[in-house]
């Protein structure tokens, strides 16, 4: 993945037996706006939209990925269009793999910036420790 929210879902989307919550916000989950058409193994590894696209909906993993809290946030509003088409697929994907994440749309007024963010966090952080 390729932006700050990306360190946070990269655990989750890969096998990993270290962490059990990903709280993404405003995140790109595919390697299209960088690299165009372009892919190799290393893109692949990081671009959830591509590898859950290809992984059959009985994969082992699917049955991980339900047992863990996956919450992905994207604002509507300045600055997010690309993650929002990104969050959107991601989205899309998941629902048609059968992954049982969970993600929210904010307002058209809510840009890509720190003032929502922290909002953000305020909102989910209590949710996801809880």
């Amino acid at each position: 993945m390729l932006d700050g929210s990306d360190a946070c879902g990269e655990p989750l989307l890969p096998p990993s037996d270290i962490f059990d919550t990903v709280f993404a916000i405003s995140g790109l989950y595919d390697s299209k706006l960088f690299f165009g058409d372009y892919m190799d193994d290393i893109l692949y590894r990081n671009s959830p939209v591509n590898y859950l696209s290809d992984m059959p909906s009985d994969h082992p993993y699917i049955k991980m990925y339900n047992e863990r809290k996956i919450l992905i946030v994207v604002g509507q509003g300045a600055w997010e269009g690309p993650l929002l088409d990104s969050t959107r697929w991601l989205d899309d994907v998941m629902r048609r793999k059968g992954i049982n994440g969970r993600v929210e749309y904010w307002g058209y007024d809510v840009a890509h910036d720190w003032c929502w963010w922290y909002k953000m966090v305020e909102t989910y952080v209590p949710q996801l420790l809880g």
